[in-house]
């Protein structure tokens, strides 16, 4: 029943990558093919790209801005404090924080000599995002306090139209648009996501060329050869048997942004309010992102002995391009046998698969997806595929996975309490 009802919809995504247009939130799978946006990129990236580039700063907050942090912490920001000459390094300003902004003009103050060592990035698709646009404003002053006029050490990115698009037009601020029809967690691969990766050692082709090489799987009417489908129907199945939870276990540390981004496509796109037959039903799935194998110590003992309403989606990638020998030091040398001579790629592998040994011993739901690598085409598939999961659990679960009405009216309750000052 579920494969039937899912072939309408696997339809209406195989009719918008055939119009290759934005007719509708679903062309969302039309971007990573779409070269007038890496065009786009490409033109603004030689504008400006400076050789001593040392910090792009990104003010965006939910969907203008997860994704692009999901990538950028699998391959470069988890790492960063081992590598404070790599560069350049990204900012993400995604909060509200007093701490934050003094310690941003210290930073600014101390760190950056020069314009050009700079690139501010403006995120956001109505332009009129409270947290982001206050950011924008505070980091803007603190840079023109420095170096006076900084407009071509900016991006906006906005949906044309909005005040912010108007603004950045009449003051001659470099500026992209995405789709009016594509929703922000579903945006990595526009000007959203794209823009900001751009500027570092990234491989934006490998990225959408793994996106590309999904789609077909993806949208096969054949579940056992459709691993989008096959998750989603997996996950919902479970859902109607009481587990509400999605889980998502990584075993990299780095991939933690990636599961948050994760995070905000399933509870926004499936969280919804209802009415059947006059009363009012709340649908949704609470995704949860564990890492391991810290959480091993954190959550197991949950995981493995606690309530069971959740479903375990576990991530682990086969080869992680470093394999180090840990070598007895001579402090610590008869410590641990059983260490000694190991690879820390190894000894995760064990941790990974006892935990999955438990699961199956205990009779505790879990999927596993095997990526062969760390890489930007790595996470271009990963990221593709599990947009198209979500349309498809919004399909098996009767919901619309495009809108999220309730975090507008957060939104529109802040502007009318700021308006009262």
């Amino acid at each position: 029943m579920s494969a039937e009802l899912l072939k309408q919809v696997i339809g209406n995504l195989r009719q918008a990558t055939f119009a290759k247009d934005y007719s509708n939130p679903e062309s969302f799978i039309n971007l990573p093919q779409d070269e007038n946006i890496l065009k786009s990129i490409t033109a603004i990236k030689e504008k400006k790209n400076k050789p001593n580039l040392k910090y792009i700063f990104v003010a965006g907050i939910g969907g203008a801005n997860l994704g692009a942090k999901a990538v950028y912490d699998a391959l470069f920001g988890y790492f960063d404090n081992f590598y404070p000459q790599r560069l350049p390094k990204m900012i993400f300003l995604d909060t509200i924080n007093p701490k934050v902004s003094a310690s941003m003009s210290g930073f600014i103050e101390q760190n950056i000599s020069s314009a050009d060592e700079i690139l501010v990035c403006i995120v956001s698709k109505s332009g009129e995002t409270i947290e982001t646009i206050a950011n924008l404003q505070e980091v803007s002053q603190i840079l023109e306090k420095k170096f006076g006029d900084i407009k071509e050490r900016v991006i906006v990115v906005t949906k044309e139209g909005t005040r912010l698009w108007q603004i950045s037009k009449e003051k001659g601020i470099d500026t992209l648009t995405l789709p009016e029809t594509v929703v922000d967690r579903y945006s990595v691969f526009s000007a959203v996501g794209l823009t900001p990766l751009s500027f570092l050692p990234f491989d934006t082709g490998q990225f959408l060329d793994g996106a590309k090489g999904v789609v077909d799987s993806c949208l096969s009417d054949n579940p056992e050869q459709n691993p989008a489908m096959l998750s989603a129907i997996i996950i919902s199945e479970h859902y109607k048997t009481g587990k509400s939870i999605n889980d998502n276990f990584f075993f990299h540390p780095e991939l933690e942004s990636l599961g948050k981004w994760y995070r905000q496509l399933m509870a926004e796109s499936l969280g919804e309010e209802k009415r059947i037959e006059g009363r009012l039903e709340k649908v949704g799935i609470t995704p949860t992102v564990s890492i391991g194998s810290m959480d091993l110590h954190s959550m197991a003992q949950l995981y493995l002995a606690g309530p069971q309403n959740q479903i375990t989606t576990f991530v682990y990638a086969k080869d992680t391009g470093v394999s180090p020998q840990i070598s007895n030091s001579a402090l610590f040398a008869n410590l641990s046998p059983d260490v000694s001579g190991e690879t820390p790629e190894h000894i995760v592998s064990a941790m990974y698969r006892s935990i999955k040994t438990s699961y199956i011993e205990r009779g505790i739901p879990f999927m596993e997806v095997v990526l062969p690598d760390l890489s930007a085409h790595s996470l271009g598939s990963f990221m593709q595929f599990k947009m198209i999961e979500m349309i498809y659990l919004g399909a098996l679960l009767g919901v619309y996975v495009f809108d999220q009405p309730n975090v507008e009216e957060y939104k529109q309750k802040a502007k009318e309490m700021l308006a009262k000052k």
